[in-house]
């Protein structure tokens, strides 16, 4: 839970720097109008963010979870003709089969194939974090070309 509360104070400290910083460097005319930008600004770039993220991880799930889970269940000695109905139990495709229903498979594979889905997850999210990496460039480049405004105000 602490955790969770330092995450909310630091989104929140963020949120009204940003908010202060705005107000206190637009002209008194033009305040209402770079609030409102800057939650417009706010709300566009975190709908395009969430759908490039959702897609890359959707797409990425849908190929590092069957290889990964494929070749763990196979090592620990699945039969090859079981793997796609522990995949489709595992990832929640079926969800009225249990999984000690699929043909051949024991304790020892159940872990190991489990292991191989965490690990997925994991593989599919370091995607996410290297494609916020191009986000985070693309931000630092248009922070550096913007004027500043400081000696407009006096």
């Amino acid at each position: 839970m602490k955790a969770i509360t330092n995450l909310h104070i630091g989104i929140g400290v963020a949120e009204l720097l940003a908010i202060i910083l705005i107000q206190m460097s637009t002209p008194d005319e033009w305040i209402g109008f770079a609030t409102g930008a800057l939650g417009l600004l706010r709300s566009m770039g975190g709908s395009a963010g969430t759908a490039i993220y959702s897609s890359i991880l959707q797409s990425k799930m849908k190929e590092l979870i069957p290889a990964n889970v494929g070749a763990a269940a196979l090592k620990a000695g699945l039969p090859p003709s079981s793997l796609p109905l522990l995949i489709e139990i595992l990832t929640g495709v079926d969800t009225k089969t249990a999984i000690t229903a699929v043909p051949g498979v024991t304790p020892d594979i159940t872990v190991a194939a489990t292991l191989a889905l965490k690990e997925g997850y994991i593989d599919s999210f370091r995607y996410i974090w290297l494609s916020s990496i191009a986000f985070g460039v693309i931000a630092l480049a248009c922070a550096a070309a913007t004027k500043d405004v400081s000696s407009d105000r006096v």
